[in-house]
């Protein structure tokens, strides 16, 4: 097993763009990238990515317009890395690293960590 953490670390408030529910939303991509996975399991795979997608869709929804565009430049990175994925069938001996470097998304991701440190602390 490997420890597989992407781009960011939580969203699915159902409360619509709001700082408290960017916060939340946040720490539940933080909370769902820690988690071992079986890396050699393409059915584990599949679950794993396909329940960070969903997150990171829903930190979108949930992100005030200030920092919204670069929680959407992650959305769009993940939705790429989905791509290349299920057009391999989560096969883990055909992953391509290369999918994972995505400039954008690291700046992006930057900044929506630096958001997350600037406007969360205060709320927890």
């Amino acid at each position: 097993m490997v420890v597989v953490g992407l781009l960011v670390g939580g969203v699915g408030c159902g409360s619509g763009p709001s700082v408290e529910a960017f916060c939340a939303q946040y720490e539940k991509i933080d909370e769902l990238t820690a988690v071992q996975i079986d890396t050699s399991d393409p059915d584990a795979l599949e679950g794993y990515f396909t329940d960070t997608e969903a997150a990171f869709g829903d930190l979108v929804v949930a992100a005030p317009d200030d920092i919204k565009p670069d929680t959407q430049t992650l959305d769009q990175a993940f939705g790429d890395i989905m791509a290349a994925l299920r057009a391999i069938d989560f096969d883990p001996a055909a992953i391509d690293p290369s999918i994972f470097e995505i400039a954008t998304a690291d700046e992006a991701n930057n900044r929506v960590d630096s958001y997350y440190s600037a406007n969360c602390a205060a709320i927890e």
